[in-house]
């Protein structure tokens, strides 16, 4: 019976996952690109994690391979049979030589065989489309804040499941599925069990949210906690409605991000999100910050009391004590205890495998056909050592750069003049920035939600602040001709938009 139900679960997402595809292509061929990559966040954060534990599964992340590149394919053939001119995002010799370095690695001498790399491949430049795919799409600020809105929806929907999973034993959990017992309770010389001791009986598995992971439903509610403030801080009118409409939606679905962040019961996620919000706070303008000082105060006022009435019928313990160890007295010593060794041995890896150990050592391709290096127990729990172990030196200073590149442009989202722009983008940026935090304690960047999520922010920015480092002779009269005397750098330019906004660059 059980092996029945297994047969009918994998079928129905087959089956949803074909009606993706056929919707999907639908929508790219008549270049509706926008829609067809807002499908694919949602897909993303609500249903990829689900279906691949459900199921139990691994094979079944590759639907989202497949959207994500029917959306790019598309978009490549539109652009060239309308033959239209197309301008690059800065920052593409370094995205470009980036994926570059990653194919080099198909032919590392420590990969066991030749499937191996070549899925493993995924891990590292699966969502790198997304950087030109959201550069070319988001280009006004109704995309923005469409953006943020799916965002928020993604955020509450992992809320709500974090909710109902902590309140479930380990073996009401593990129920969901094959997956979600095998992450649970974890597997002989493989997965390590995601029980924790909270002073229940048979303790507490840490809720997964829809997401793949333990803790995955925190990172949803990490990157939905800034755009949930700049909608209620600074909406506008949008086909949902008026401004205030998309404030009263924002503030309803307060609570639930608050739950995706806390119930994810993991102590990374909290110090990102905290750490997300202050630079949100510290980029947006001061005349802002009174009304964000008073929105967080009511935030953890009221979510700590939905929280709190919550969680009180789970069957005993309390997993929020969890978090009494990111106590500022404590924080640096539990971090040295648990991470300490992952950096230490960092230059050891540094100076044995300077062009990389093998392509899918660590991080989610680990299992995938074959071990690398399996002599040897790497240590990839954080994104340092899972980038250095695939890439080598190589790969780790392009993509370091990388990320120099992108912070260059959150600096320079202080100076935006239009308030609703700025604050649209700073919700970006604050996650970009505790996504980095994170990757102290994991590896983001290899997985969803905070893999495409980085690459698309990055798109976003380069999009937005073209130009803005030195503004040409052009843009200069263009914003003169459209906004008087404000300043030529303001984010007038972006809005500066082709006939057809979601591909290439239109005259100027």
């Amino acid at each position: 019976m059980s092996i029945l139900l297994a047969v009918s679960a994998q079928g129905s997402v087959l089956a949803a996952g074909a009606l993706l595809l056929v919707g999907s292509l639908v929508l790219v061929v008549t270049r509706r690109f926008g829609v067809a990559l807002a499908l694919y966040v949602v897909y993303l954060g609500m249903l990829d994690g689900y279906v691949k534990l459900g199921t139990g599964s691994e094979t079944i992340a590759v639907v989202r391979t497949i959207l994500l590149a029917v959306i790019v394919a598309a978009s490549v053939l539109a652009i060239v049979t309308d033959r239209r001119r197309v301008s690059l995002p800065r920052g593409t010799v370094l995205v470009v030589a980036f994926v570059l370095v990653a194919l080099v690695q198909i032919a590392n001498p420590g990969n066991p065989n030749l499937l191996k790399p070549i899925g493993s491949l995924r891990q590292e430049i699966e969502f790198v489309p997304l950087f030109f795919l959201a550069y070319a799409t988001v280009r006004r600020e109704a995309d923005l804040q469409n953006l943020l809105l799916l965002l928020v929806a993604v955020a509450a929907s992992n809320g709500i499941a974090n909710l109902i999973q902590y309140n479930l034993s380990p073996e009401q959990f593990a129920s969901w599925g094959p997956g979600y017992r095998d992450r649970i309770f974890g597997t002989p010389g493989g997965v390590t069990g995601r029980i924790f001791n909270d002073g229940s009986v048979g303790g507490r598995a840490r809720p997964f949210g829809l997401g793949p992971d333990a803790g995955s439903g925190g990172v949803a509610g990490l990157l939905g906690a800034c755009a949930v403030v700049a909608l209620i801080v600074k909406p506008r009118v949008t086909f949902f409605g008026s401004a205030t409409a998309v404030r009263g939606i924002a503030v309803a679905a307060v609570p639930f991000v608050l739950l995706a962040v806390v119930l994810s019961l993991t102590r990374a996620v909290i110090i990102a999100t905290v750490l997300a919000l202050v630079v949100q706070a510290l980029l947006l303008a001061r005349r802002q910050l009174i009304p964000l000082i008073l929105f967080g105060a009511l935030a953890f006022g009221v979510g700590g009391t939905i929280i709190e009435q919550a969680t009180s019928g789970s069957s005993g313990g309390n997993g929020l004590a969890r978090y009494t160890s990111i106590a500022p007295g404590q924080l640096l010593s539990v971090t040295r205890s648990e991470r300490g060794g992952s950096f230490a041995i960092f230059p050891t890896y540094v100076a044995k495998y300077p062009f990389g150990a093998g392509l899918g050592g660590v991080g989610p391709s680990t299992g995938f056909q074959g071990a690398v290096r399996p002599e040897e127990k790497l240590n990839g729990e954080m994104q340092l050592n899972v980038t250095l172990l695939d890439l080598g030196v190589p790969g780790l200073v392009l993509l370091a750069a990388f990320i120099g590149f992108v912070l260059r442009r959150v600096m320079l989202l202080r100076t935006l003049t239009d308030p609703t722009a700025q604050a649209q983008l700073v919700a970006l940026a604050g996650p970009f920035v505790g996504i980095l935090a994170l990757a102290v304690t994991a590896s983001p960047l290899t997985g969803a939600p905070a893999g495409p999520f980085f690459w698309a922010t990055a798109g976003v920015l380069c999009y937005w602040l073209r130009g803005y480092d030195k503004p040409s002779r052009a843009h200069r009269r263009i914003a003169a001709r459209g906004r008087g005397a404000r300043d030529p750098r303001s984010t007038a330019l972006p809005r500066i938009s082709p006939p057809h906004p979601s591909l290439g660059e239109g005259p100027g």
